[in-house]
């Protein structure tokens, strides 16, 4: 196994999953945000996404954006492109254990047709 590969594969992956978790934090923050401010400028709004409660964070917040999209287009696009960050970084967070999983299991082959010679 090749150390250094193996090192930087692991610091990608560990990397990855605290931006996604950062990321994480900072959607449930611009999502407070909205819902705040729907309680002091638009009860009725407010109340429609205060009862979304189904789902993770990422379905109730793609919730919250269907609900506040024509009444409030640029709370709705804050929290559009927040969740896609979130999403985005997922996506790479996954597919660095991915990779990270690969290269290992390549490794352990290739140590087992060594030591079978």
């Amino acid at each position: 196994m090749n150390t250094e590969n193996a090192q930087q594969l692991h610091l990608a992956h560990n990397t990855s999953q605290q931006a996604k978790l950062e990321s994480d934090k900072a959607l449930q923050s611009v999502t407070d945000f909205i819902i705040t401010t729907l309680k002091q400028i638009d009860q009725p709004a407010f109340d429609k996404v205060t009862d979304i409660k189904q789902g993770n964070l990422y379905d109730r917040c793609w919730g919250i954006h269907s609900a506040i999209e024509q009444a409030h287009p640029n709370a709705a696009n804050m929290l559009f492109n927040a969740v896609r960050t979130a999403e985005l970084l997922n996506e790479a967070c996954s597919s660095a254990r991915r990779t990270l999983d690969d290269f290992e299991h390549a490794c352990a082959m290739k140590a087992k047709i060594l030591a079978s010679k």
